[in-house]
């Protein structure tokens, strides 16, 4: 079982578990302070749910509220509404949800 710590070590399998929602890095590793906001926003849009959680264990629910709150235009329609209440999101112009659904499906 691994300790509570293991998760903030660089080549924990929290960072090998960010290949599959960053592609475009083609396995190279994360720098998971540096990148914290991108990773965060990452797994709440395109995330599976046990990647989300890994997130928010790793990083803490104060710290995803605060990014996500201030990039809370970013996020799609459909992680915008799961993640409001959670998250406590702030309302979103109508112009933005309208923006959002046509980028996102």
């Amino acid at each position: 079982m691994e300790d509570e710590t293991s998760s903030h070590q660089p080549g924990s399998t929290f960072a090998a578990s960010l290949g599959e929602p960053f592609p475009e890095l083609c396995g190279a590793p994360v720098d998971l302070e540096y990148h914290a906001a991108s990773v965060i926003m990452r797994a709440l849009n395109d995330g599976a749910s046990g990647l989300q959680e890994h997130v928010i264990a790793h990083y803490g629910l104060d710290r995803v509220k605060r990014v996500a709150q201030a990039r809370a235009d970013q996020l799609s329609n459909p992680a915008y509404r799961a993640w409001r209440e959670r998250l406590d999101l702030p309302t979103r112009a109508p112009d933005v949800a309208f923006v959002q659904g046509l980028w996102r499906p």
